[in-house]
């Protein structure tokens, strides 16, 4: 019953590997932020056969914009999405080699039908005075990394008393992960469909970073013309009340690069006896180490043979000057709290970590404004850090696609540095949200009157 429940819900149980989804419960407003992974997925979860219809199909459903009359299993899970309730939207393209894994990223009101899509439910105990998570049981569905107390509740129906189990979880668990298996024999996209990542990358939807064997990708967001809600800012960093811009969304923990992969022991030359010098024997390269990733897995696919592993090309180091920002600049640079996803990292700990890059994020906007003079839109500065304050990966990206800007953002976020904040090895992935817009400043505008 429950799985019939979820195919009726997502409208997508099928043409893909597994489904991995992540819900992080917020009893102060009473909402979840959801997380669903559908890996592996094959052209006709999207409802292509060739290079061009599938191009075409990726792109509607990055930017949340379904067929008129949707057919295809990603242009109904999308129409479903804006349907139930669902906020905040977000969608990322993650790739593994030839295959391709679809993130699909929201924010629901419990009690919505995109809250109850997910099978988790908050219910609250009067006794205690606090919620807790239940969870639906399905045989192919597992719960991943917390177990909960099972709970057997008669229900009649056309056949009879039926019994629905679920799992309550104990009230300090306000995250839980659960996974399910739909089909191991899937068609990977990308071998399926030749040049199908290529024409994703040369569009914008996919960019693709390889370290070893592990191609991990992250999607650009949604084009400038499909506008989301945006945060509240949080300081005097907003001067004047700001319109509604396009922010992105924020990489999924899976989405960021993917961990560094030690480079193989240089191979040892044999001896060499005369006459005949002795090849060279080349060490086979040591099996690739897990390391603990984000809430979503990210499993790389096996090497067709043992090889050395790449060296992972570090970022150079910033050798440019940064001059303070121009308060005379129209160009002006607003932003809000930063966005943390899992691992324990506080918003206040992240806010204090951005602050000594915003003079620099400043200045980038304020030189390419003055090149090209109507530059606006949104953007998100992204880091995955551990909780010994390491920092695993950082990245740029937005609606806003004017390269030499994000060139001098990556730039300006090569000295993000974080304080520890734990022992474990957690990893929190931290998004903060700017908005730049091209404003005269006060006291110039019409009149030469300031503004009291």
């Amino acid at each position: 019953m429950v799985l019939g429940l979820l195919v009726a819900q997502t409208a997508c149980l099928e043409h893909f590997e597994s489904l991995v989804t992540t819900v992080t419960y917020d009893p102060f407003e009473q909402t979840f932020r959801v997380q669903r992974m559908f890996r592996n997925v094959e052209p006709a979860f999207f409802g292509c056969i060739d290079l061009d219809d599938c191009a075409a199909a990726v792109a509607r459903a990055t930017s949340l914009q379904p067929a008129p009359f949707p057919e295809a299993l990603s242009d109904r899970l999308v129409q479903r999405l804006v349907e139930s309730g669902a906020d905040d939207i977000q969608v990322q393209l993650v790739q593994r080699g030839d295959q391709l894994d679809a993130l699909i990223a929201y924010t629901a009101a419990v009690g919505s039908a995109a809250a109850e899509d997910t099978m988790v439910h908050a219910e609250w105990d009067g006794k205690k005075n606090q919620y807790y998570l239940v969870v639906d049981a399905d045989a192919s569905m597992e719960l991943d990394g917390v177990k909960g107390r099972e709970r057997r509740v008669a229900m009649s129906g056309p056949g009879g008393i039926d019994w629905r189990t679920s799992y309550v979880l104990k009230p300090r668990h306000k995250e839980v992960t659960t996974r399910m298996a739909v089909d191991d024999k899937v068609r990977p996209l990308f071998s399926t469909i030749a040049g199908l990542d290529q024409r994703l990358a040369d569009g914008g939807l996919l960019d693709t970073v390889i370290i070893g064997p592990v191609a991990v990708a992250v999607a650009d967001e949604e084009p400038a013309s499909s506008p989301e809600p945006v945060p509240e800012p949080v300081s005097e960093r907003v001067s004047e009340p700001v319109s509604e811009p396009v922010p992105e969304p924020a990489p999924s923990p899976e989405l960021a690069s993917g961990p560094a992969v030690a480079p193989a022991p240089s191979p040892e030359p044999a001896a060499t006896p005369a006459p005949t010098p002795a090849p060279a024997v080349a060490a086979p390269a040591p099996e690739p180490v897990e390391t603990l990733t984000p809430s979503l897995e990210s499993a790389a696919p096996e090497p067709a043979a043992p090889a050395p592993a790449p060296v992972p090309v570090a970022r150079p180091a910033p050798t440019r000057s940064w001059p303070a920002p121009d308060p005379e600049s129209p160009a002006r640079t607003y932003t809000y709290d930063a966005r943390v996803t899992g691992g324990g990292l506080s918003i206040a700990a992240a806010n204090v970590s951005v602050e000594p890059l915003l003079p620099k994020v400043r200045v980038c906007y304020q030189e390419r404004q003055a090149v090209v003079p109507e530059l606006a839109g949104s953007a998100f500065l992204s880091a995955l850090v551990r909780a010994d304050g390491e920092i695993m990966s950082t990245s740029v990206y937005g609606s806003i696609k004017d390269r030499p800007l994000i060139d001098c953002l990556e730039q300006a976020i090569q000295g993000w540095s974080f304080q520890a904040w734990g022992a474990g090895e957690g990893v929190s992935d931290v998004a903060l949200p700017l908005v730049f817009r091209v404003e005269e400043p006060q006291g110039k505008k019409k009149g030469g009157r300031k503004k009291r």
